[in-house]
């Protein structure tokens, strides 16, 4: 019996020994994966893992073979969210652990600068389709021509307390770069327009109306981006060129060269006013995402700009009275210069849609939005008249014209699409 147990001990051995051996290789040795070359000629060793370099081993499974896991490569250059309106700095995040472009732990908070996380300098550009509905205020024109003898209805009166009245449309265009949360912007906005139309009181009588309409600013801006909540945010301060200038004009005029016995008689009136100057912008741009990883956000912002420089008014009237027995004919005009101080109103709602581009480095966007821009151009005031006959009405058919240029503010609202790229 003792002699059965010691072979039966003997023959345990060699198990207990094999079972050992897997322990240990389990703790101080990893096989490698099933994709590794063997290692000198054997398929059966499994080359040590140093300590320096510990495999990462289940303690609830010694015996089970490592996860087989690839590295993380960073994303692309430019795969986090793009800044507001394209104005801004890429957003990063407000404490990064290695300069990885576009890598954020977690998001950043509130009112936290968002540097880039190291990445590099990054240029911006777009276009802006401005469709705005512009009236000029306070600037009047006016022609009176009394009625010719024996005709009540030839009179005619045409006057315009405004100036343009319509549609017009513009670009706006954009340049800059940007780098660790901070942009430098260059903007400039071109405007420049005219219409005339033509009215026909009887056969004998007619008016023509002119207007013109011209403004454009040119700015160099510093852009701050944060995080307010869920929005990206920037917030700027620049310099500000600015140039306005509106004119209107009637030319009346009342003729009968069938009836040579029928005076003929005419009355003009225009206005000019100009504005240039120089100054300070400062506002808040931002997008606020419609839900969690939208592509689509609302767009919003506001603007203030006051400009220093000097304004021009500038009128000229004239009646002209010519039948059988003379001719007479007034004028009059005159012009003013003074120093002034504009100030400029700007806000926008509206919708941007952005796409980051994943062939290459870059950012595209697109957007439709409401803006409304309101221009006060300082104080002055300038007015002058003419006419042919003391007192009206009093044939034969006698004529009038007055000009006259206030405080002038003008009003710009509609609608912009632009597009643009990051890169």
């Amino acid at each position: 019996m003792r002699a059965q147990t010691q072979l039966f001990a003997f023959a345990l051995l060699p198990v207990v020994l094999l079972a050992e051996n897997r322990n240990a290789l389990a703790v101080d040795d990893v096989p490698p994966p099933r994709d590794a070359a063997p290692f000198a000629g054997s398929q059966d060793f499994q080359p040590p893992v140093t300590p320096a370099n510990p495999p990462p081993v289940s303690p609830s499974a010694p015996l089970a073979a490592p996860l087989e896991t690839s590295l993380i490569a960073p994303p692309t250059f430019g795969t986090y969210p793009a800044p507001p309106l394209g104005l801004g700095p890429v957003p990063g995040c407000s404490t990064c652990p290695a300069p990885v472009c576009g890598v954020c732990p977690a998001p950043a908070p509130a009112l936290c600068p968002a540097p880039t996380c190291g990445c590099p300098a990054q240029f911006i550009a777009g276009i802006d389709a401005t469709m705005f509905y512009a009236t000029v205020h306070r600037m009047d024109v006016d022609t009176h021509i009394a009625s010719q003898p024996g005709d009540p209805s030839t009179s005619i009166d045409t006057s315009e307390d405004d100036v343009y009245h319509r549609f017009t449309y513009s670009p706006r265009i954009y340049l800059g770069v940007q780098e660790d949360g901070w942009a430098l912007i260059g903007r400039f906005w071109y405007m420049s327009d005219s219409t005339n139309s033509q009215s026909t009181g009887s056969a004998i009588n007619a008016s023509m109306t002119d207007d013109t309409l011209k403004s454009y600013t040119a700015d160099i801006e510093l852009m701050r981006d944060f995080w307010l909540g869920g929005s990206k945010v920037g917030v700027f301060l620049g310099a500000r060129y600015g140039s306005f200038s509106a004119g209107q004009s009637i030319s009346s005029v009342s003729a009968d060269l069938s009836n040579p016995a029928l005076p003929n008689s005419a009355a003009n009136a225009s206005t000019n006013f100009s504005f240039n100057g120089i100054g300070l912008t400062t506002g808040i741009q931002g997008r606020t995402p419609l839900f969690e990883g939208s592509s689509l956000s609302l767009l919003w912002g506001g603007r203030a700009s006051v400009l220093w420089g000097e304004d021009e008014r500038r009128v000229a009237v004239g009646a002209l009275l010519d039948d059988s027995s003379g001719t007479a004919a007034t004028s009059d005009g005159g012009d003013e210069t003074n120093h002034a101080i504009a100030y400029i109103l700007e806000a926008q709602l509206g919708l941007e849609w952005r796409h980051e581009l994943r062939w290459v480095p870059m950012a595209a966007y697109f957007r439709v939005a409401f803006e409304y821009q309101y221009w006060n151009l300082g104080d002055g005031s300038l007015s002058k008249s003419a006419s042919t006959s003391p007192s009206l009405p009093a044939p034969p058919a006698p004529s009038l014209a007055s000009a006259s240029i206030g405080r002038v503010d003008a009003d710009f609202v509609g609608l912009i699409v632009g597009a643009g790229l990051n890169w």
